[in-house]
């Protein structure tokens, strides 16, 4: 059988990051609030993703447009820097990099996104040939990339009949119609990656767990990995759900813990790991990133994360649904 060149095919957005920290008082209209810090880092879902899986020791290439500026040209040396293949980005000269300015506090943060070239990437930029490179696709923000939405069912076809598996994390609709075809396209994933808004909204049910159990019965073969913040993740599949506890820390800056999650979990999933270790792994990867600025970075092979597992502090609010 012939040997893929990358473990994951990651398509979706790329941008910078713009991260204020330590905010001198409140957000408003008609006023100015001052920031202790001040930092630029890779930015978006899919990239921060890829970058984490590549940290972890896994193959990654990213299928994404930047435009022609200096934010592309930070992005594409930040993911080279990262350890992700750079030879499928598009520089597109008819729109400039799409930017994210995130406001950080302990707990969450707040993000403001111009789009840019964020929504000009579509399936027509997905080339079979670059699915025969990979044996996993993953995509992320689902709802921000106007170009690449209405073709994800054929995009998702196309790889599933090629034999790669998938996974989507849809990040948040700032529409919030929560719909956009997502029904259809679940039918074509394998691991789904919404946190605790977007599962809420997305499915039905009178709780986090109904609604996951609802999203697997409907979708045969679909795993549902919910992210829970620090109280860990969710997870569905056909045998169950199993609440997986999160890892003690203080948090620096949260930006980009989900993505981080998700790259644990996938490496998990592409190394033959169980479910429940997956999701360990998921909750670890996330923790750790929070303890510095920006969502890239940070995290060891597969073998010292879990050397930092075992080290590490467990929430004590272990359960099985």
């Amino acid at each position: 059988m012939l040997r893929q060149e990358f473990d994951v095919l990651a398509i979706g957005e790329l941008n910078p990051d713009l991260i204020f920290l330590g905010l001198q008082g409140e957000l408003g209209l008609g006023r100015e609030t001052l920031a202790d810090q001040f930092h630029m880092r890779l930015g978006s879902s899919t990239a921060i993703a890829a970058a984490q899986m590549a940290g972890l020791g896994l193959k990654v290439a990213l299928v994404s447009r930047v435009g022609k500026d200096a934010f592309g040209a930070f992005c594409r040396g930040q993911l080279e820097h990262y350890g992700v293949d750079t030879k499928y980005l598009i520089e597109d000269a008819d729109a400039a990099t799409g930017v994210t300015v995130s406001v950080s506090y302990p707990e969450d943060r707040m993000l403001l996104t111009h789009l840019g070239t964020i929504s000009r990437l579509s399936r027509a930029d997905v080339s079979d040939a670059m699915l025969r490179s990979a044996r996993h696709v993953h995509v992320s923000s689902f709802y921000l990339q106007d170009g690449l939405r209405p073709g994800c069912v054929d995009l998702f076809g196309r790889a599933k009949s090629l034999g790669l598996t998938i996974s989507l994390d849809t990040g948040h609709d700032p529409s919030e119609v929560w719909d956009s075809g997502i029904g259809e396209v679940l039918h074509h994933v394998d691991v789904f990656f919404p946190n605790e808004v977007e599962l809420g909204n997305i499915a039905v049910g009178d709780t986090l767990e109904e609604k996951a159990k609802k999203l697997v019965a409907e979708r045969p073969g679909l795993v549902v990995a919910a992210k829970l913040g620090a109280k860990g993740c969710l997870l569905a599949d056909t045998n169950g759900l199993h609440h997986i506890p999160g890892y003690v820390v203080t948090p620096i800056d949260t930006t980009g813990a989900g993505d981080s999650f998700n790259a644990g979990f996938i490496a998990g999933m592409l190394s033959g790991f169980s479910l429940q270790r997956c999701g360990e792994l998921g909750n670890a990867c996330g923790a750790l990133s929070t303890q510095q600025v920006g969502g890239a970075g940070g995290l060891h092979s597969i073998a010292g994360m879990e050397e930092w597992m075992e080290q590490a502090e467990v929430r004590n609010i272990s359960h099985t649904l």
